[in-house]
Order: structure tokens, then C-alpha cells, then sequence
């Protein structure tokens, strides 16, 4: 039952996760994944209308079929075969570029749960079926200011995936879906303005819908006679149509992959009043892409950074060589890359699991290797070691032992591990627990067994923000 290497490195890499980060982060009152005004539009009919429909060769939600085979009916081209789901491609362009997303459902919709008011981008992938509920959002979403950015065949399905003619928002795009046709490929190319960003994609190989021609939107670019990107201004919004597969769009995830590219996705974010919060630079100054940020709020002032990466195939190895699938399970697992993180204002930092405190800085560096996160503390404020004091001196078996936590100038939530020995000096795990402590203070209960030792008990928590410690002594009697 022991486990192997590879397991007990996931293990440990998550043992964090377990002590009390992912109760904190998770569900906790006060705390939230962030996100950076970008919301993605997700639809389960449209997911089946993917794999039933008459447009299955622009992009598929599953990889294998149920025999384990490949697909037959995708096209053939360069692109791995794992890049042709849209979804994913629209992950990691999104998050490569250094900014987080949110989802919502048609379901949500239609329930009448989900506001869009905070957000300035509106993403549709693959998003074949629009019923009323969502057109009407969409199009108040786009009319109140917002962007709403999406590839091919945006509605080619109306409710419950009923064809039609022409696509459920064409005259918000300004286009014309002509009919169904299969994808097709050629040489591409797109330059021009969105608002007042300058937008240029190189000459690639896109993946298209032959069957779309442009009405009242201008268009910036096309795949061989295919119209490729197509931008409407509607009301105080924008509608922008990007005819093609984003699974076929450059690998913009690789750390070296075409700048141009990157560019292009950075600023038609950027158009929609999307920057990212902070960079993420290799120690020659270029920006990494196969690393990316996640960020939680834990309180006012404080956030949580996730800095994971590589994903598959993006990393290379140390000898400089790069040849997945070698990479990167071929080795270099525990060799951390360079990394260094500018923030937009001087905030203090410290580095959970190691301890490291950098102070107030705009800029530190650090490290990330593949598979575990390097998690970092951003804090407008000095964060204070916990205390930790018995509210009695003694407790009976039977009865509890009760301790004091406090945090000086603690704001929102802060996970705490707790342990304790007995008097014969050995940890009981029967009293290990998490901690979350909200606004620098919380009352500990642990319950004493009936036939517990008696004695000198020590209790210790370890503020895992920080790894500072605090203990206590309390006598079983």
C-alpha cells in the first residue's frame, strides 16, 4: 500500500490543500476566486448539438469516442489532436494572458440567476444553441457597453437545437450565415482596429465556416475568401465574431510560441477593457505563457496567487529539449523555472509551504516547476504571527480543552493547522484539525476522551500563510 513516487509527489503537493487552504478558499464566507471581468457562456445543448449535429468537424467536447478510437470525421492537420476541443483553447488563451474567468450556464440564465452587469467581456465558445432567454441577455449585454467575443457558428441553432436559416445573431455581428458546410482551411491573416487597439495576426493556417459572409460588420482579416474576424459596433458594446476554431488558433500556451499571437489575444481583451493584474517574466524578461495566475481575495487587502504551470506540452526540459510526450514526465519534475511577478503597487509577500517573507515589493522573484503550485500571500498590510492562549490551565477527561486564537490587525480569513502532543512527547492525530480563523480571532474546542492521557499536553498551530507557529500548554487531569 505504499505509494509510489508519482503519487506521493501529488500528495504532498496537495497536503496544503488538505490543512486548511482549500476549506479557506473554497465556500468560506469572505472569500472568492477572482476573476477580471470575463465571463464565459456554457450550454449543454450546445454541447450536444457538437456531437449530433451537422457541424461536428469544428471542434469536439470529448476526445475518444466510447470505443477508444480517434475520431474519423476531424479534419487532419498539424493541430494535436487534444486542441481540438474550443473550451480548452479558450482556457488556456484566456488564462495564459494572464487574466481569470467565470462561467455561467444557459440554465442559470434561463432561472433568471445570473448578472451580467459586472463584467466587460462576454465569451461564447462553440456555442451553437441560443434560446430567447439567452439571446435577450446576450443582446442587452452588448447594448449596455459590454464586448461579446465568440467563434464559429454563434447561434446556428435556435432553442432546444432547432435549425435555422441563418444564425440567431447574425445582425448583431453583422453577417450572414449562408447554409452548413463543413470546416475548412487555409492561410490567414487579420490586422486592424477594435476601439482603439491595434489588432495584427501573422499569416496562419486557420480553420473556418466557408458559409459566412459580412453584412453591416467590417471585417479585419480573412482565411482564403473567408471572412475571419468581424467587429460591430452595437449601442454602447461591440460584438466581435472570430470565424474560426480556437483549437486551430497558435499555441500562444508555449513559452516561445508566436508572439504575434499572443498579442492579438492580449488585445482584443485589452479593447474590451480587460488587462491583467499583474506579469509573470522569465529572467530575460520575457513573458511567461506557460504559467498562469489563479487569485483569490481571503479579505480586504489580501489575496491568494496561484502559480501553476507548465500544462501538457509546454514545457521544456532542462537540457533546453522539448519532445512531449518526454516532457515534461520524462524529468525535471522538481527543477523550479524562474519566475518573476510584477504587481501593479508595492504589496507585501510571503510564500506559503517555505516561509519566505519578501516584504514590500512591486516586483520579487520565485519559482515554479510542473504540477504544484507555488502559492503566494499579496497583502496591503504586515501579516502578524498567530498567539495562541488556554482559556482554562486544565481540563478533565470528559471534557474539552478550549484555547484563544488571535491575529493582530487580521482582516477576512486566515487557515490555521493545529496538532498537539501528549505527555509522553508523541503527536495525536486524533487532534489534528484545520483552523479558519475570521478577523484575527476564533475560540478552539477539542473534546478530551475519557481515557485520554494525563498530563503536560502541548498544542501548536501553524498559520499556514506565513508558517509561523504559536503554542500552548494545558494540564489533562
Amino acid at each position: 500500500m505504499t505509494l509510489v513516487p508519482d503519487t506521493r509527489r501529488m500528495f504532498d503537493s496537495c497536503r496544503i490543500v488538505s490543512d486548511g487552504l482549500g476549506t479557506l478558499l473554497n465556500g468560506n464566507p469572505g472569500s472568492e476566486m477572482l476573476d477580471d471581468g470575463i465571463v464565459m457562456l456554457h450550454s449543454m445543448a450546445s454541447i450536444k448539438m457538437a456531437k449530433i449535429g451537422n457541424g461536428p468537424s469544428y471542434g469536439i467536447f470529448r476526445i475518444r469516442d466510447d470505443n477508444g478510437k480517434g475520431r474519423a470525421d476531424l479534419p487532419q492537420s498539424h493541430v494535436h489532436e487534444v486542441n481540438r476541443c474550443s473550451h480548452r483553447a479558450w482556457h488556456r488563451n484566456i488564462r495564459v494572458s494572464g487574466v481569470q474567468f467565470k462561467y455561467t450556464t444557459d440554465g442559470q440564465i434561463k432561472r433568471g440567476e445570473f448578472d451580467s452587469s459586472p463584467y466587460k467581456a462576454m465569451i461564447l465558445a462553440q456555442y451553437e444553441v441560443i434560446g430567447p432567454e439567452e439571446e435577450q441577455l446576450i443582446r442587452n449585454f452588448v447594448a449596455a457597453g459590454g464586448t461579446l467575443i465568440a467563434d464559429v457558428r454563434p447561434g446556428f441553432y435556435g432553442a432546444r437545437g432547432k435549425p435555422r436559416d441563418d444564425g440567431v445573431l447574425d445582425d448583431l455581428f453583422g453577417v450572414r450565415h449562408t447554409g452548413s458546410a463543413p470546416v475548412a482551411n487555409a492561410p490567414a491573416s487579420i490586422a486592424g482596429t477594435v476601439g482603439r487597439t491595434e489588432l495584427k495576426l501573422n499569416r496562419r493556417e486557420l480553420y473556418v465556416n466557408p458559409s459566412v459572409e459580412v453584412t453591416t460588420g467590417k471585417a479585419l482579416g480573412r482565411t482564403g475568401d473567408t471572412p475571419n474576424c468581424i467587429v460591430r459596433d452595437v449601442g454602447k458594446g461591440r460584438a466581435v465574431l472570430l470565424n474560426f476554431t480556437m483549437w486551430s488558433y497558435p499555441k500562444v500556451a508555449a513559452h516561445d510560441g508566436p508572439e504575434d499571437a499572443a498579442e492579438f489575444f492580449r488585445g482584443l481583451l485589452a479593447a474590451a477593457g480587460v488587462e491583467a493584474p499583474l506579469d509573470l517574466v522569465d529572467d530575460h524578461g520575457r513573458r511567461h505563457r506557460n504559467i498562469e495566475a489563479v487569485r483569490w481575495r481571503t479579505g480586504a487587502g489580501t489575496e491568494i496567487v496561484a502559480l501553476h504551470g507548465p500544462s501538457w506540452g509546454t514545457w521544456p526540459e532542462p537540457n533546453g529539449s522539448f519532445d512531449p510526450p518526454a516532457a515534461p514526465f520524462g524529468g525535471g519534475l522538481d527543477v523550479r523555472v524562474p519566475v518573476t511577478v510584477k504587481l501593479p503597487e508595492p504589496r507585501y509577500v510571503y510564500e506559503m509551504r517555505t516561509g519566505r517573507t519578501v516584504g514590500l515589493t512591486d516586483s520579487f522573484k520565485t519559482g515554479a516547476q510542473p504540477f504544484m503550485a507555488t502559492l503566494l500571500v499579496v497583502s496591503e498590510a504586515t501579516l502578524h504571527a498567530p498567539t495562541l492562549a488556554p482559556v482554562a490551565d486544565s481540563a478533565a477527561r470528559g471534557g474539552s480543552l478550549k484555547l484563544r486564537v488571535d491575529i493582530a490587525q487580521a482582516l477576512g480569513g486566515r487557515a490555521l493547522k493545529l496538532s498537539a502532543s501528549g505527555p509522553d512527547g508523541d503527536e495525536a492525530p486524533w487532534f489534528a484539525k484545520s483552523v479558519i480563523v475570521r478577523d484575527g480571532r476564533t475560540l478552539i474546542d477539542l473534546p478530551v476522551a475519557w481515557n485520554e492521557l494525563v498530563g503536560r499536553w502541548t498544542v501548536t498551530v501553524t498559520d499556514l500563510f506565513t508558517t509561523q507557529t504559536a503554542t500552548a500548554v494545558v494540564q489533562v487531569q
